[in-house]
């Protein structure tokens, strides 16, 4: 507090005031003993501008290094920077990472000339640039080092292994970064033919740092050379210094020389060698490349073609020919050739051949050269008489049964052999009937004569009248010797009239099968697939005696569930969630997916016997609307009996199916019923049934006006399980409108 002096009561002077270097707006109060304050006052702190006095060094070298500038001066603050120029008068800013803060009367900074000569300068800002000191100058002195690259040009052979370089410098005062490339502007690409490799004949260098310490005045860079193999010629490249800036400081080249010495290649001549056996000796010559030095070779001839060099027996190696195991034959230096005889031996054969193998060796084993050769059995064959022709031997079947006017492809039942040739052609004739020979479907009358290879195109057609035709085919051999002629009896029988549709009476029959229990023969349709769902729905199939008449029978209301009525009775409201009385909560929607997954196992069954059948469906009440559901959906005709219509059903039925159960609806537009023609429906009323005047049907309607004719269609029940009565007769005859 001795700074402070109260002067009066109107003055206090204070000496000791100090503002840091702050500059900007303060304030000042007064501070009585009792600790109250005055009202501030404020007065202002002005910047002093940074002030610069020298730079030390003052002379850099030319390079691309960071050299260490202090910059010394006055009024210096953290956050102050640096403006260089150029000898060409560009303006540079600092960098903020190469500046160090020191005090306020210095600055480091790390400077780089980039390779830069001349004069600088440099001077001191502000933090917020509107302040600035006056420049100081230094020098950047040019590098006036050069370089030399020994050995200059260079050669080394491709088996070398390495070439080394040798860069040296005249000036290792100071530390220096060079760059090292191997370039290829000589001619020749360093590359395997089809590769982009950089590394076929040398390892290449692209711009690898290479740097000399200071004091250091040579550096040596080693070049990886590959050894290709290759006997001749050289391929040549250059290799280049050069500085940051990718000026050139020095160059050179360098030649690499193929010198490896020729591979000594061998053939054998005549490859491959066929000879008689009578001929006595078969001569191989075999040639080498290379005649520059002696070499010695083995021979052998070698078992591996088939065939053994032995008498049967016998372990003996001279049988057909004299062998040879590892012979020592010698090339004299400058020879190329030599000849080895080889003894063939007669073994007085008359047929076949025998084939072997020639092989040339090194002394350590290796595989030089090899071939085959063939000794033919050339002598003659004593005579003997012409053997006596043996006639083919014909087989087929005794019999054939067809069908009036019915074309029948037979010949593949019928084959032939022939002991000592082989069969050429087959004669087809018709000694009796009234038919004719086909090939490829065009009428060849009562006789025909193919090759062997056209047996299968021939077939026959019966004529028009029944009766038994009789075929006499004969096998012919290559000599023209004829077999004994085969007899094919042909049994021709009119065609059989297709079973009729079943009658409204057997339709009225199998539905009434649904409810009672009936003999497993129905009016001659035979039961082929029941169902019994878990839910109540209930079906069957039923065939006729050949398959070609199927009738699905869907059953309808259940007699010992009275109220199962009612359904039919609420069928007008349209309703397919309508719940069935009697069932475990099986709706409408329910028993329509039940009859069309039953449906669909009926034309698949037993790999589709029946999808060409002709296929009806069948109920009554109930079933007979689900029948007609069906039969609209599969395009299969109906017939049904006091039924309600099922228009107002279908359409939400079909998508309610189509929605829920993809797999049952795309079976069902696939069926094969669904390509034929459009189907009719027909149903059969009693006259005044108050069920079957529900909704509208489809199809035709036809009315029954009295109980006898009703009788009539369901005539084989003698009573029914409810009443006691024969079927439906709780309803009176009505008389006719």
């Amino acid at each position: 507090m001795n700074a402070l002096t109260v002067v009066s009561s109107s003055e206090i002077d204070y000496s000791q005031f100090n503002d840091g270097s702050t500059p900007g707006t303060w304030k000042v109060q007064v501070e009585s003993p009792d600790g109250t304050l005055s009202s501030a006052v404020s007065f202002t702190v002005a910047v002093a501008a940074p002030s610069l006095s020298s730079v030390s060094p003052t002379s850099y070298a030319s390079d691309t290094n960071n050299h260490t500038m202090q910059l010394f001066g006055s009024n210096l603050v953290s956050g102050d920077t640096l403006t260089f120029t150029d000898p060409q008068g560009n303006i540079i800013a600092s960098t903020a990472a190469k500046l160090t803060f020191v005090s306020s009367s210095e600055i480091n900074y790390q400077f780089n000339d980039a390779s830069d000569a001349g004069s600088w300068s440099v001077r001191v800002n502000s933090a917020d640039g509107t302040l600035h000191s006056s420049s100081n100058s230094f020098s950047v002195a040019a590098d006036d080092t050069t370089y030399s690259i020994s050995p200059n040009p260079a050669t080394v052979d491709e088996n070398a292994g390495t070439l080394t370089f040798t860069i040296t410098r005249s000036n290792g005062s100071a530390s220096r970064t060079v760059y090292i490339s191997t370039i290829q502007d000589q001619g020749y690409y360093n590359a395997a033919s089809g590769t982009t490799s950089t590394s076929y004949y040398y390892t290449g260098l692209v711009d690898v740092a290479c740097t000399f310490a200071a004091g250091q005045t040579s550096i040596q860079v080693p070049v990886s050379i590959n050894d290709r193999g290759l006997t001749s010629g050289s391929e040549k490249f250059s290799l280049e210094v050069q500085d940051a800036s990718g000026t050139n400081l020095a160059s050179t080249t360098f030649a690499i020389t193929n010198n490896d010495t020729p591979t000594t290649t061998y053939s054998i001549s005549p490859s491959p060698s066929t000879v008689n056996e009578n001929t006595g000796t078969l001569t191989f010559t075999v040639t080498r490349s290379n005649t520059s030095q002696a070499a010695t070779v083995d021979i052998s001839t070698v078992q591996d073609q088939g065939y053994y060099n032995a008498a049967s027996g016998t372990t003996s190696t001279n049988y057909y020919y004299d062998g040879l195991a590892s012979v020592s034959y010698t090339f004299a230096a400058g020879i190329s050739s030599i000849q080895v005889p080889l003894t063939i031996h007669d073994r007085s054969l008359t047929s076949g051949s025998e084939k072997f193998s020639f092989d040339v060796e090194s002394t350590s084993g290796n595989n030089l050269a090899s071939t085959t050769f063939t000794i033919e059995n050339n002598d003659q064959r004593p005579s003997q008489p012409p053997p006596t022709d043996i006639a083919p031997e014909i087989i087929g079947p005794s019999t054939l049964d067809v069908t009036v006017g019915e074309p029948q492809s037979f010949s593949s039942s019928i084959s032939a052999t022939d002991q000592d040739g082989t069969v050429d052609f087959y004669q087809f004739r018709l000694t009796s009937g009234t038919g004719f020979f086909t090939r490829s479907g065009g009428n060849n009358g009562t006789s025909v004569k193919v090759p062997a290879s056209q047996l299968l195109s021939v077939g026959f057609t019966p004529g028009s009248t029944a009766g038994t035709d009789h075929i006499e085919v004969t096998a012919i051999d290559n000599e023209g010797a004829a077999s004994t002629p085969l007899d094919i009896a042909v049994k021709v029988t009119a065609p059989t009239a297709p079973a009729p549709a079943p009658s409204a009476g057997v339709l009225a029959d199998l539905s009434l099968d649904e409810y009672l229990t009936l003999p497993a023969s129905v009016d001659g349709y035979s039961e082929i697939l029941p169902s019994l769902t878990s839910d109540g729905f209930q079906a069957d199939a039923f065939a006729n005696s050949d398959g070609s008449q199927v009738v699905i029978a869907i059953r309808g209301t259940i007699f010992t569930y009275i109220s199962n009525l009612i359904t039919d009775g609420a069928w007008a409201s349209d309703d397919v969630n309508t719940i069935i009385p009697g069932t475990n909560g099986a709706t409408l929607r329910d028993y329509f997916d039940d009859a069309a997954k039953f449906l669909i196992s009926v034309e698949t069954m037993d790999n589709g016997k029946y999808e060409t059948a002709n296929i009806q469906i069948t109920g009554h009440s109930l079933g007979g609307a689900l029948a007609q559901l069906l039969g609209e959906a599969a395009n299969i005709g109906v017939t049904a009996f006091d039924a309600p219509g099922a228009q107002g059903f279908y359409q939400s039925l079909l998508a309610d199916l189509k929605h829920d159960d993809p797999t049952t609806y795309n079976a069902l537009i696939a069926l094969p019923s669904q390509s034929q023609a459009s189907q009719t429906d027909t149903n059969y009323r009693l006259y005044g049934d108050p069920i079957s005047t529900v909704d509208h049907p489809n199809g035709d309607i036809k009315d029954i006006y009295t109980i006898h004719s009703w009788y009539n269609l369901f005539r084989r029940a003698p009573t029914s399980p409810i009443t006691g009565h024969r079927p439906f007769s709780r309803y009176r005859t009505q008389r006719a409108p």
